[in-house]
């Protein structure tokens, strides 16, 4: 069904690359080839997703991944996005932009997330991911 976009693997498969492995490693099992994976204009099966996290876990550490995806946020495709933001919202108001069901900029990268949020305070939110 394509729920997740390849944009979303970039960033790992440029770690792999300064690590030197091969990119091979990530797509094992995900029915998938790297070129696929590496196309930012491809998109791929949840399944397939959850097989290629399985395979980064199997490289990196939580701590090396959580690293990763901070540096997904300052990556060639979320760098402008970031500039813009931080002229047109607060924090509250850019989880609000991204987390908007069916139209935010958090569904472009995973169609098949259902995420929500409840603001607690005035600058605090409640995130639910499903």
């Amino acid at each position: 069904m394509n729920e997740v976009s390849c944009r979303a693997t970039d960033v790992m498969f440029r770690a792999l690359e300064r690590k030197q492995i091969p990119p091979e490693r990530l797509t094992v099992g995900t029915g998938y080839g790297v070129l696929h994976m590496r196309n930012k204009n491809q998109r791929m099966d949840w399944d397939a997703f959850v097989r290629f996290m399985t395979n980064a876990g199997q490289i990196w550490t939580p701590d090396e991944l959580s690293d990763l995806g901070e540096e997904f946020l300052v990556s060639p495709y979320i760098k402008p996005f970031t500039y813009v933001a931080r002229m047109l919202f607060d924090a509250v108001g850019f989880y609000r932009w991204v987390f908007v069901k069916s139209a935010g900029a958090g569904n472009q990268l995973f169609g098949c997330i259902d995420a929500g949020f409840t603001q607690t305070g005035p600058q605090t939110l409640e995130l639910e991911v499903r």
